[in-house]
């Protein structure tokens, strides 16, 4: 599988998709590019489902490293969650910060961006991002400065500290739930895209009747000889490269054909073209047979001539 169909399966773009690469997320097969320094590379199913895993938790925020640590050492999950959590709670701290200071010189009129930038040094001044490493610190500075007494000031204070602390537990929560939900979320895409996968080489005469571009992609219809455990079928399959379509001389009998499938699970065993097993694999056989199925999913790999 090429690069551009796995960006396309993925949803991932070809410069992501080589940094996962080049970080070890994912370890396919690599040749030297005809064309430039570049790697090409191939890929398989299992790495569509990887990438498609390496979304999901992205999309939650965690680190390259983090994921790494958790694909060589699953036992590290809950800890790392744990620390993402932590990680999110002080970026929230910050913004909350950030909004606050954003709030003060909204009242002071700013006539250029030179004025503006120094009101917001002087805010900054005033009320400091906290360190993310340090413990929170839940005050209010508008009720703090608004107490008269003693008395007034600690309740003021402890009414703000139990805001805080409840805003804080709903916080934590919220982000615990949204953990899990994509983490759920990323094990159900998992199991709605599994797929089977299975190559076939036919070893007696192939011959290609017609072929034609139709919305972007190649076709041809192709014809296997007698001897062929495929005898009498003609089917219509898709070519993986340009190059291999161009070189098909309709009509000519060529040795042989290598023809790839890859078939979503659900759809293949509705269709009863799937081979169960430890390694489920599709049922070539039953695949070509069908026009409509051979046309989506066969992919002409190579084809061998005299």
């Amino acid at each position: 599988m090429k690069m551009k169909e796995v960006c396309q399966k993925t949803g991932l773009t070809e410069r992501s998709v080589r940094y996962y690469i080049e970080r070890g997320l994912i370890q396919p097969a690599a040749t030297p590019s005809a064309v430039g320094r570049r790697m090409d590379y191939q890929f398989d199913s299992g790495h569509i489902l990887e990438l498609r895993d390496i979304a999901a938790l992205r999309e939650c925020g965690f680190s390259i490293e983090r994921i790494l640590n958790m694909k060589r050492n699953p036992s590290a999950i809950p800890g790392q969650i744990e620390e993402q959590m932590k990680e999110t709670e002080s970026q929230e701290k910050v913004v909350c910060k950030r909004r606050e200071i954003l709030c003060r010189i909204l009242q002071t009129p700013a006539a250029d961006t030179a004025a503006l930038a120094e009101n917001l040094r002087r805010e900054s001044r005033t009320i400091s991002l906290p360190d993310p490493e340090a413990e929170p610190d839940f005050r209010r500075l508008d009720e703090m400065e608004g107490a008269r007494d003693g008395t007034e000031g600690n309740d003021s204070l402890a009414r703000a500290l139990r805001r805080e602390a409840q805003k804080r537990g709903w916080l934590l929560t919220g982000i615990g739930m949204l953990l899990v939900l994509a983490l759920g979320a990323g094990l159900f895409i998992r199991w709605r895209n599994k797929t089977a996968y299975t190559s076939f080489t036919s070893v007696s005469s192939v011959t290609f009747l017609e072929k034609w571009p139709e919305e972007g992609e190649l076709f041809a219809v192709l014809r296997f000889g007698e001897e062929s455990e495929l005898a009498g079928i003609t089917c219509t399959v898709r070519f993986e490269s340009y190059p291999l379509y161009w070189a098909i001389v309709p009509g000519y009998e060529y040795i042989g054909a290598s023809i790839s499938a890859e078939v979503p699970l659900r759809e293949g065993r509705k269709e009863n073209i799937i081979i169960e097993g430890e390694i489920p694999s599709v049922d070539i056989v039953r695949l070509l047979g069908d026009e409509e199925l051979s046309k989506k999913y066969a992919v002409a790999v190579t084809v061998q001539g005299e």
